[in-house]
């Protein structure tokens, strides 16, 4: 998988920036980027054509010089948008958690199956404190064709029931496969992330969902008001699908890497929030994705808070927790789970210093001798040591997780050590990395941020980069871009 990423990287970063819809077509953004824009000095990109949408979802990242042009760029968006006639609505569920009747008490806590005489169903856990007549919030997680992956002591601390729900990942083809298979849907016209027509066993899946929170709903005492519904890459899809179609129903809708953006329409409570995660070195330009469909939920009216995570495409442990820990701070607030809350500041999002070609050398070589640290430092005690920052992606303030360098400098004089002989602080170390992350990050979303000014920090620090190609890629080697924890399940 890293050796994929890496060529990937040498592909399009060290040679060109070719930027290609999943039909294998290059696709621009109005008036900032050229088909094969060169990142070249004092070279404007190439005119492009005129913008085309590209409904399937942007999988290639490039060296996007058109980001640092005088006018902004443009998102890759569907012709007509929410203000388009309405289609009609698929994927709507008959359940209605304020009319019906809810179950009144939950029987016991732990691990439990969904149905224990079809063990295929999925299944479901229950914290203690849950236990009794309150009433719990419930999040309703598509889990990925890797099976569900359990994390009791974050549902323990977050106070949380935790349903995973199969599908049609019981007949091995992954859940929600045919809502997002190309074959089996038709878009709207006037809005390409509109489903018009489905399949017959995309229907399945939907009503199969439908009875299965009925069902829970009626088995344990549930908040009507705080029901989520969430999944990780393909099922990501899935859990996009229903949620954005029913927001009547669900007041959050937790996204980690999904890779396509579809929904049923639907009518919008605008109470409903959005949390939407991607991995800065994961494949198909899943940041591109993810801040389209961020920029789309919030046309609509929703608050979105977007997240960026150190990672490839591989679960990981914080992504878990980021995203039960918003659950849980969003929905503490009063008043929160009908009525909508702002998104992030922007103002409190860092694109970090003014970066110096020197630093990306000073950087190679901290991380260099990093790598060759002991593990108690470079796994344990890094995990131990973490902080959480707002990076600024092209126009987009973003939650991330970091090791906190200034901390773990404090505590092991090897790392002390080699900050000093790549002649770094680790204060200036770790502002620098942030520098570096946003600007890269900010390439690898492309035409999905705004443009961003030539003379601003973020700018210039991608104009670093695009000059120092060698140094960029040496940098990159290091695997500067990696902070994160490998599932476990406690």
């Amino acid at each position: 998988m890293v050796d994929h990423y890496k060529r990937q990287l040498r592909r399009r970063w060290l040679r060109r920036a070719d930027l290609i819809d999943q039909r294998g077509q290059p696709i621009t953004a109005a008036g900032t980027l050229a088909p094969r824009g060169r990142c070249r000095r004092g070279r404007s990109p190439r005119s492009a054509q005129a913008a085309q949408p590209a409904p399937w979802g942007i999988v290639g990242v490039g060296v996007l010089v058109s980001l640092l042009a005088g006018s902004p760029g443009v998102a890759q968006t569907p012709s007509g948008g929410p203000s388009g006639a309405a289609p009609p609505v698929l994927g709507r569920l008959t359940v209605q958690p304020h009319a019906m009747v809810l179950g009144t008490s939950t029987a016991r806590a732990g691990e439990q199956w969904v149905d224990s005489s079809d063990l295929e169903e999925g299944r479901i856990y229950v914290p203690q404190q849950c236990v009794g007549p309150r009433r719990c919030p419930l999040l309703v997680f598509t889990p990925d064709n890797g099976g569900p992956v359990w994390q009791p002591a974050l549902l323990e601390r977050y106070g949380i029931i935790l349903v995973y729900l199969m599908g049609q990942q019981k007949r091995g083809d992954g859940p929600g496969a045919d809502i997002r298979a190309r074959r089996s849907v038709k878009r709207d016209p006037t809005d390409s992330f509109v489903i018009k027509e489905m399949s017959a066993r995309a229907h399945e899946d939907v009503q199969y969902f439908d009875a299965k929170i009925k069902e829970i709903l009626q088995r344990f005492a549930i908040d009507p008001d705080k029901i989520a519904v969430a999944g990780n890459s393909n099922a990501g899809d899935l859990a996009l699908f229903l949620g954005s179609t029913n927001t009547d129903v669900f007041s959050r809708i937790g996204l980690i890497t999904p890779e396509t953006i579809l929904t049923g329409g639907g009518p919008q409570n605008k109470a409903t929030q959005y949390f939407i995660l991607a991995g800065i070195m994961e494949g198909n330009s899943r940041i591109a994705n993810e801040i389209t469909l961020a920029q789309y939920a919030r046309r609509l009216g929703h608050p979105v808070q977007l997240g960026l995570a150190l990672k490839p495409h591989v679960h990981n442990v914080e992504d878990y927790e980021l995203m039960w820990r918003w659950l849980a701070e969003s929905w503490a607030t009063p008043g929160s789970a009908t009525q909508a809350s702002p998104s992030t500041d922007i103002t409190a999002a860092t694109a970090g210093p003014l970066l110096m070609p020197q630093a990306l050398s000073q950087l190679t070589a901290f991380w260099t001798s990093f790598l060759q640290l002991p593990d108690s430092i470079q796994t344990t005690a890094r995990v131990a040591h973490r902080k959480q920052v707002t990076v600024l992606v092209g126009q987009e303030a973003m939650l991330m997780r970091m090791v906190d360098l200034p901390a773990l400098a404090a505590q092991y004089p090897a790392v002390v050590a080699a900050l000093a002989s790549a002649g770094l602080t680790a204060t200036q170390a770790e502002a620098d990395r942030i520098a570096f992350i946003a600007a890269l990050a900010t390439l690898a979303a492309g035409p999905a941020v705004e443009g961003v000014a030539a003379t601003s920090v973020l700018g210039q620090n991608i104009a670093l980069l695009c000059t120092h190609l060698r140094a960029f890629n040496a940098l990159l080697a290091t695997r500067i871009w990696e902070d994160w924890v490998k599932e476990s399940n406690p």
